[in-house]
């Protein structure tokens, strides 16, 4: 974390969920403390896979890699919204999302859901 804190312009975490994002960014916030930075210089960014449908039979239908919350986002577009507003709320300005349901018969309808229900949530 110290070389993150010292050289680093951006600093992105790749598939874990908000417990252990919020105790990265305390270690991150603290390295940076320690090499006098100012922790706001530092962009953070977030990688990982999301699963939208409109309720949990559709979710478990389409999460066939048994993705879970503690390393992806998952759930209703309300549900999603929230769980990606969590990483806002520690500074996580882009993300770069992976969606694991890519070759279900039915992604263009969840790729649509994700894009028309939560992604606008975001719009700045």
């Amino acid at each position: 974390m110290n070389l993150v804190a010292r050289y680093a312009d951006w600093w992105n975490i790749s598939w874990r969920g908000i417990d252990t994002y919020r105790r990265l960014v305390t270690e991150c916030e603290r390295a940076c403390d320690e090499v006098g930075r100012d922790p706001a210089t530092l962009r953070r960014t977030w990688f990982g896979g999301v699963l939208c449908a409109e309720n949990e039979t559709e979710l478990r239908k389409i999460n066939t890699d048994g993705l879970t919350t503690e390393r992806g986002i998952i759930g209703t577009p309300q549900q999603v919204i929230e769980q990606m507003q969590a990483f806002v709320d520690l500074g996580v300005d882009h993300f770069e999302l992976t969606l694991p349901f890519f070759n279900h018969p039915d992604s263009k309808h969840y790729f649509e859901l994700l894009a028309n229900e939560v992604l606008p949530a975001f719009k700045q």
